[in-house]
């Protein structure tokens, strides 16, 4: 079972790098208080949560562990839902970026980019492949690379990007897919 202190690590692990520090000053908190808390020790009152979940934008039901929906906002949490993104990944893309129009229109184009989506394709395949072509050339007989290549084409679909690969990745992608956007609307007459 999900306790407070579970989502409460979990609070500081995903919004917070793992600093009990910075939740601490975020929430006027000593850093002791923070521990107590991590440590299942001491949990807080009612005003303390409300305070927390308020500051830290979580509902009280997630913060307690019995649901797992993070943020209170029914609307982030059915774009999380029907988009497959985290929560907090919808709240960025709707908080500043969509501030401005044009990102608008330069977010929709880069999302429904099959070039986009083809290249993300051919990474997660080259990378299966690679990892095949190695699986066999380590293996030490023929049925030991059956079987690690049958576990590595199981994962195909599943293999994610680490963040810097990822990072990077996404950055190239998107000044490419800029650049041709751009492009394209200078070519376009007027």
């Amino acid at each position: 079972m999900i306790t407070f202190k579970d989502r409460f690590q979990q609070l500081i692990d995903e919004d917070f790098s793992g600093s009990q520090a910075k939740l601490a000053k975020h929430l006027g908190f000593s850093p002791q208080r923070i521990s107590l808390y991590t440590k299942g020790e001491r949990s807080p009152d009612i005003e303390t949560l409300l305070s927390i979940c308020e500051k830290c934008d979580v509902s009280v039901s997630w913060l307690l562990g019995t649901s797992a929906v993070k943020v209170p906002d029914e609307r982030t949490q059915a774009a999380a839902k029907i988009t497959g993104l985290s929560e907090r990944a919808v709240k960025e893309l709707v908080g500043p970026l969509f501030a401005v129009p044009e990102m608008k229109n330069l977010l929709s184009a880069l999302i429904s980019s099959h070039e986009l989506l083809d290249a993300l394709r051919n990474i997660i395949l080259a990378r299966n492949a690679q990892a095949l072509d190695e699986c066999y050339d380590e293996a030490e007989d023929e049925s030991s690379a059956l079987q690690s290549m049958s576990e590595i084409l199981a994962s195909i679909g599943r293999l994610v990007l680490s963040g810097d690969e990822a990072a990077r990745f996404f950055k190239q992608e998107a000044k490419s897919a800029f650049e041709r956007f751009v492009d394209d609307q200078v070519d376009k007459p007027l």
